[in-house]
């Protein structure tokens, strides 16, 4: 189990154990990609893939579900920030590139987490 007072924290941490134990390898956190809110929670490989992944986590779906926030304006943010990346980084040299949705729930004060992973989600 992963402990951390913070709930933002604790669901990238459950990202980043989920995808390491799917074979995931991580090569970058919290990558700030250029511009003010524009950043990449997590950027791994796996198999010929470069992914970038958006990490959303709430406690409940009472509001909604954490995937519902990546919305237009978070897209181009996102966008934004993998061309930033893949301008100026030397990790790309993989034959596919994909962005990924991490959506987690709960697991926080008891239990285990819900996590559903979206991919090849499309940008704008």
């Amino acid at each position: 189990m992963i402990f951390t007072e913070n709930k933002g924290q604790f669901g990238e941490l459950v990202a980043e154990q989920y995808l390491i134990e799917n074979g995931y390898r991580i090569l970058e956190k919290n990558f700030k990609g250029g511009l003010r809110g524009c950043e990449l929670d997590l950027i791994a490989t796996f198999e010929d893939y470069l992914i970038f992944f958006e990490v959303k986590y709430r406690s409940t779906n009472s509001f909604g579900f954490p995937e519902e926030a990546v919305n237009n304006k978070k897209k181009v943010q996102i966008k934004t920030a993998i061309n930033h990346y893949l301008n100026f980084s030397d990790n790309h040299n993989h034959t596919k590139i994909r962005f990924d949705i991490l959506s987690i729930t709960g697991g926080f004060d008891f239990g285990q987490p819900i996590i559903k992973h979206f991919k090849d989600v499309h940008l704008l």
